[in-house]
C-alpha cells in the first residue's frame, strides 16, 4: 500500500524536542491531472503533543516548509510546485511551536509520489478516512484489492446525498505494484462523507466510501 513515510525520533511520549524527516519525490514532479502547474504538499501530522497550547503558524521566507499548532496537534508541510521542482532537497528548518522544538528535514525518496498529507487510513474494503490540516490540498494513493482488472479512469466523488463532491476526485491507474486508487482533493474541498465508484472490467462498479475531515 502506498503511504507517506514518517521518520520521527523522540525521547519519550512527553518529549519536547523532535526530529522529523518528510520524504519528498525526487525523480520528477507528479503528473498533474489538469496538465497545468500546481502545488503539491508533503507533510505529517503529530497528534495531541501540544494540548493546551495556542494555535500558531510558523513559516520561513524563501522556504517551502511550514509548521502549525492546531487544536493541540502539530502539522508540518513542504509545499513544492510542479513547474519548479527542486534538484536538491530543501534546507532543514527548526520550528519552535509553543513548548515544542521540531527540526523539519525534507529528504528525497524515490518511491514518494506526493499524495495527500495528514493522518489517513484505508483498506480496499472499508472507508478511506483522511484528516487534513485546514487549507491543505494534494493526493493520496491506496492499493486496490488484487485479483481484479480495473479500468483506468478519473471520476468525481459524490457526497452521501449523491451530489457531486466539488474538488474531490478519484482515479485509478496500474502502477508497478498493482492497481492503485488515487484520491485528489483541492484546498477548498469541503469536509464530509461520500463515495467514489470505479469500474472493474467485467464486474460492474466498485464503490469506495470516503470520509474527509478538516479542522
Amino acid at each position: 500500500m502506498f503511504s507517506l513515510s514518517l521518520l520521527l525520533s523522540i525521547g519519550s511520549a512527553n518529549a519536547t524536542s523532535y526530529v522529523l524527516e518528510i520524504p519528498i519525490a525526487n525523480v520528477a514532479p507528479p503528473t498533474t491531472l489538469t496538465g497545468t502547474a500546481e502545488d503539491v504538499v508533503f507533510g505529517r501530522h503529530i497528534k495531541d503533543v501540544a494540548d493546551g497550547q495556542a494555535d500558531q503558524v510558523v513559516t520561513f521566507t524563501g522556504s517551502p516548509i511550514s509548521c502549525e499548532i492546531k487544536d493541540g496537534d502539530l502539522y508540518f508541510s513542504v509545499v513544492l510546485n510542479t513547474a519548479s521542482w527542486p534538484t536538491t532537497a530543501p534546507t532543514a528548518k527548526v520550528c519552535t511551536l509553543g513548548g515544542n522544538s521540531v527540526t523539519v528535514t525534507p529528504v528525497f525518496a524515490a518511491n514518494e509520489t506526493a499524495w495527500l498529507t495528514g493522518d489517513d487510513t484505508a483498506t480496499p474494503s472499508t472507508t478511506l478516512a483522511v484528516d487534513r490540516a485546514a487549507g491543505w490540498a494534494g493526493r493520496k494513493a491506496y492499493a486496490l484489492a488484487t485479483g481484479f482488472s480495473y479500468e483506468a479512469k478519473t471520476v468525481a466523488a459524490r457526497l452521501a446525498n449523491n451530489t457531486v463532491w466539488t474538488g474531490v476526485n478519484c482515479y485509478t491507474f496500474n502502477s508497478n505494484e498493482g492497481w492503485v486508487l488515487g484520491l485528489e482533493m483541492s484546498a477548498s474541498a469541503s469536509a464530509g462523507v461520500g463515495f467514489c465508484k470505479i469500474g472493474k472490467v467485467g464486474a460492474g462498479d466498485y464503490s469506495i466510501d470516503l470520509d474527509i475531515a478538516a479542522p
